[in-house]
């Protein structure tokens, strides 16, 4: 409806200056009165329409068919005393037809289409002729001219905006359905994991319990027992990721977050991924000073950055740099490694599916995928890149929020 009224608006303004041009420029005598009254009750209804948009009214197929009809007809009877077919701003009709196939169901499309041609062939017997017009050849010519340059510039305008609404919509349906097929892996993803969790709690808890006993009893053996120290908190931060995962699965909303400052986020999981990995080391700097924003964070988002540390340890023999920088709008967390990097033509495709550029048997690239599944979800960005020097960047964009805009 709000594309009809300024559209209508639009047709409204060439047609009073081809009005005003064939009057006084071109020398053609047309029926002022009934042209002038049609014009005014076009402006009167597009004024009704206007009104009713601001006051909230919402789209229907009735409300849209009648509006295209009225178009329609204010065309027929503008040219039926301007010259009928001969008139060369016949083409106008071609504009409600577009609109109607684009936006009416295929039944009512047909319907426009039935009228507006009934219309035009009615306007081949059925019209005034313009007599100045006939009488002299050369503002004939004048006025056939000033038509055809008039139509080509809106079927241009026409033909532009709607092949780019056409690709604009298939590109938002193409990343809507890249979404879904996303969201339908991650909740099947998540399911297996709920169910891998219960059945991992037992064995976890039996390990547990062993390595305690062994540690008992052979305390006089210092090299066991600090190797067994480091299994029991390998496995104490395996339970603990258990726990989380069941506690974020029993959440009833799924969407819950709590705003942090990012340093802190940071540093919060670097530190349980040393817990994981003790042999891996990681530099992390902060490149701008003062204090940090706040970001929206949730176990996810955590997990997600947890995983591209593992993927830049295995491919740089444990050896992973972590920067953080921040703007007024989003906070930037490079996780960069010196590995082989990632192909050029792969960069794009990088965590869109199970991709991965390990080893066969050794990754399948679930890391890199549900990294961006849980950044995509707060509305966040994970980017690819080729670091100079070699190796490569995975780039996490946060965007920053105020304390009150997150709920925890």
């Amino acid at each position: 409806m709000q594309l009809l009224f300024w559209l209508r608006n639009m047709a409204l303004g060439i047609q009073v200056s081809a009005v005003l041009i064939a009057q006084f420029q071109l020398d053609v005598d047309l029926p002022l009165l009934p042209v002038t009254f049609i014009l005014a009750g076009v402006a009167t209804f597009n004024i009704v329409t206007g009104m009713r948009l601001a006051r909230g009214a919402v789209d229907t197929e009735r409300g849209i068919l009648l509006e295209i009809l009225v178009d329609v007809a204010a065309l027929t009877g503008l040219l039926y005393f301007t010259g009928g077919s001969t008139n060369p701003f016949t083409v106008f009709y071609l504009l409600p037809l577009t609109l109607a196939a684009q936006m009416l169901p295929r039944r009512k499309m047909w319907v426009v289409a039935v009228i507006a041609a009934t219309c035009y062939t009615g306007l081949l017997k059925f019209h005034v002729p313009l007599t100045s017009v006939i009488d002299s050849h050369d503002v004939m010519m004048r006025l056939h001219v000033v038509g055809m340059w008039t139509t080509f510039l809106l079927s241009a305008v026409l033909i532009v905006y709607f092949v780019a609404r056409m690709r604009d919509r298939d590109v938002e349906l193409n990343a809507a359905r890249e979404a879904m097929l996303r969201d339908q892996r991650v909740l099947a993803i998540g399911t297996m994991a709920a169910g891998a969790a219960h059945e991992l709690g037992t064995p976890l808890t039996t390990i547990g319990v062993l390595a305690k006993e062994l540690m008992d009893q052979y305390s006089d053996h210092k090299m066991l027992v600090e190797d067994l120290t480091v299994l029991q908190r390998q496995v104490d931060a395996c339970r603990g990721t258990i726990t989380n995962l069941l506690a974020s699965a029993q959440q009833t909303r799924f969407g819950a977050v709590a705003a942090r400052p990012v340093t802190e986020f940071v540093n919060d999981v670097i530190g349980k991924w040393r817990l994981m990995r003790p042999a891996a080391s990681c530099d992390c700097r902060v490149i701008l000073p003062g204090r940090a924003p706040t970001v929206a964070t949730d176990e996810t988002l955590g997990q997600a950055l947890m995983n591209l540390l593992n993927n830049a340890a295995d491919a740089s023999g444990n050896k992973v740099e972590v920067e953080a920088r921040w703007t007024a709008d989003s906070a930037t967390i490079d996780v960069m490694d010196r590995g082989p990097g990632f192909p050029e033509e792969m960069l794009e495709s990088a965590g869109n599916a199970f991709f991965s550029t390990k080893e066969p048997g050794s990754g399948r690239g679930l890391g890199l995928f549900l990294a961006r599944a849980a950044v995509d979800r707060i509305g966040g960005e994970l980017q690819f890149l080729r670091r100079e020097g070699g190796g490569s960047i995975a780039r996490l964009l946060v965007p920053t929020v105020t304390e009150r805009g997150a709920s925890s």
